[in-house]
């Protein structure tokens, strides 16, 4: 409806604002042409005025009224040089454009995330209960999600992942999600139950996919480090043993004269060497050759024995 003020302001120059009693806006702030009608002779002064700002939107589920006495000192004090005329009601009741946005959404998001941080570990995610579908305001330019993770290790247990829900490029909200992480590996376990005190051997073990218990005490051992180690409480068949399940004893001790084994390809040679280190089996230690007296790094493959492995015949060539 053409009313006497805008009639006005085609014949006399100016803007005039025309205020309806009601209006829905998009993002998170508001500028006077979304809320009101703009009219003036000059298109750069109505799009000056258009633009100016009359602060928050309000959040879904929330109004808020604007008095025209309000917008009129506003604009007077942001463009005070304009001719301003003011028409319509007293008074808008400010609403906002909302969408939903699904828990499916942000879960799908959220997950995206952890799987970022699993990658090349085999892991599997259970979202928690709790997560719901969320209210935003519709924004002018459209809603995305973001979610980063810290770097940290990747364990299993419970894991909190935020989802920020960015309008028109700024954060509007943040979500946060939880998931269950299972993590497995594939690790040697027990084969039968041992008692304390017992020795472990290499036939009470078998290599299994199991998941890896957060509540694990210690490090999971590799069958290398646990052959000949000492319980150091029961253990039953199936479980995984970590360094705090056993007492491990050393293979070699420092300064003892040892078996040397140096492998190239099929070729097997052997010699004695003094050990230079102590050694679990499985480590890495330095040796000093017996018939050269070249100290060389050996791993330890049992009780006073070392191995060396110089490749393939021809490696190198």
């Amino acid at each position: 409806m053409i009313t006497i003020a805008s009639l006005a302001a085609l014949f006399l120059g100016g803007v005039t604002v025309t205020l309806p009693a009601d209006a829905r806006v998009r993002g998170t702030e508001m500028t006077v042409g979304e809320v009101a009608r703009v009219a003036g002779d000059d298109p750069a002064e109505v799009e000056r005025v258009e633009a100016l700002s009359l602060g928050y939107a309000p959040a879904p589920g929330y109004t808020r009224l604007l008095r025209r006495t309000q917008i009129e000192v506003a604009l007077r004090r942001d463009a005070p040089a304009l001719e301003l005329r003011f028409d319509g009601a007293a008074t808008c009741r400010v609403a906002p454009e909302t969408e939903q946005l699904s828990a499916a959404k942000l879960e799908q998001e959220a997950l995206a995330a952890l799987e970022h941080v699993f990658a090349g570990v085999e892991a599997s995610f259970q979202v928690q209960p709790g997560l719901r579908d969320v209210s935003v305001p519709r924004g002018r330019r459209g809603i995305e999600l973001e979610s980063a993770i810290e770097p940290r290790p990747c364990k299993p247990g419970r894991w909190s992942v935020p989802v920020r829900i960015l309008v028109d490029g700024g954060t509007y909200r943040t979500v946060w999600t939880a998931f269950e992480v299972d993590v497995f590996r594939r690790l040697p376990v027990l084969t039968r139950d041992v008692a304390a005190g017992e020795r472990i051997g290499a036939g009470d073990l078998e290599r299994r996919r199991v998941a890896v218990d957060a509540r694990l005490a210690g490090q999971p051992l590799e069958a290398a480090a646990l052959i000949e180690a000492v319980a150091t409480r029961p253990l039953s068949a199936g479980e995984v043993v970590t360094e705090r399940d056993v007492r491990r004893t050393h293979a070699v001790e420092r300064g003892a004269t040892v078996l040397l084994e140096v492998r190239k390809g099929a070729i097997v040679a052997r010699t004695t060497a003094v050990a230079r280190q102590d050694g679990y089996v499985g480590d890495t230690i330095r040796a000093v050759a017996g018939d050269s007296g070249r100290e060389l790094d050996a791993r330890v493959v049992g009780r006073d024995l070392l191995r060396v492995d110089m490749g393939a015949v021809g490696a190198g060539r």
